[in-house]
C-alpha cells in the first residue's frame, strides 16, 4: 500500500527502499479496502473461536477444553471424553 502511494518503505530508521512504480492511488484505495476488511474478518473470526472455547468450556464440558489445555495420553479414553471407557468401568 506504501508503494502504490508513491511512498518509501523505511526500514528501522535505517535507511529507505524507494517506491519502484508511480503513485497510483486507485491501485492504493483497493489494496487498503482488502487490508481493512481482512483485519475485520480476522478479528471476528478470533471472536468467534473465543466464544467456541467458552462453550465448550462452560456449558458442554465434554472434555474438549481439558485437551486443548494439555497434551492428552491418546490411550487414556478418560482424560479424552472425561467418561472412563475401560472394561474394568463396565462390568
Amino acid at each position: 500500500m506504501v508503494w502504490s502511494g508513491g511512498d518509501a518503505i523505511g526500514v528501522l530508521d535505517l535507511f529507505s527502499i524507494p517506491s519502484p512504480m508511480a503513485p497510483h492511488p486507485a491501485l492504493r484505495d483497493f489494496c487498503h479496502g482488502v487490508h481493512a476488511t481482512s483485519a475485520k474478518l480476522i478479528v471476528v473470526g478470533f471472536l468467534l473461536h473465543l466464544g467456541g472455547v467458552y462453550k465448550h468450556a462452560a456449558f458442554d464440558q465434554d472434555g474438549t477444553f481439558a485437551k486443548m489445555l494439555v497434551a492428552a495420553d491418546p490411550t487414556d479414553q478418560k482424560s479424552l471424553t472425561g467418561k472412563d471407557t475401560s472394561i474394568e468401568a463396565q462390568s
